[in-house]
């Protein structure tokens, strides 16, 4: 598999499930997926999905082009009480913070070379209508890399 994002995400995805959190979830299994899709009753089990998104292609340089990919780390579960959110929130912050902080362990595969983190945002800390509704918290975050290519020539 060539496709960057691709290979980004499963790097992102392997250093995730290999690192151990501080708070009430320590341990995480991260799987690269295309859609986050679960049914309620698999929500029972804490799922995080490591979602390849957006790329956005500009000039660089002469010799080379910068792209921007977007990969989302979804975090989904069924809750059952306001500590349960609590800790889904923690967890979402343990793991923005392990990214930003560039402490995640080392993955197989091993992240691109040449690919650096740049930003994550919440673009969901968490679905307001699927806590009232489902009792399901889905919380989104949006990691931004920055990886320079060589100009593809006709």
């Amino acid at each position: 598999m060539n496709a960057i994002e691709i290979l980004i995400a499963d790097s992102l995805a392997g250093s995730l499930t290999a690192a151990t959190f501080p708070g009430t979830i320590s341990d995480i299994t991260a799987v690269r997926t295309y859609v986050p899709d679960y049914t309620t009753e698999e929500l029972s089990n804490l799922k995080v999905s490591v979602v390849p998104g957006g790329t956005e292609v500009t000039p660089h340089t002469h010799g080379a082009d910068l792209f921007e990919l977007e990969i989302h780390v979804v975090i989904g579960k069924r809750i059952d009480t306001d500590a349960d959110i609590d800790d889904l929130n923690e967890l979402r912050t343990n793991i923005v913070d392990a990214i930003r902080s560039r402490t995640l362990p080392a993955s197989t595969p091993p992240m691109p070379t040449g690919v650096a983190w740049m930003n994550c945002s919440n673009a969901t800390t968490y679905e307001r209508d699927q806590l009232t509704g489902s009792r399901v918290f889905l919380g989104d975050i949006v990691v931004t890399y920055r990886y320079a290519n060589a100009k593809v020539t006709a």
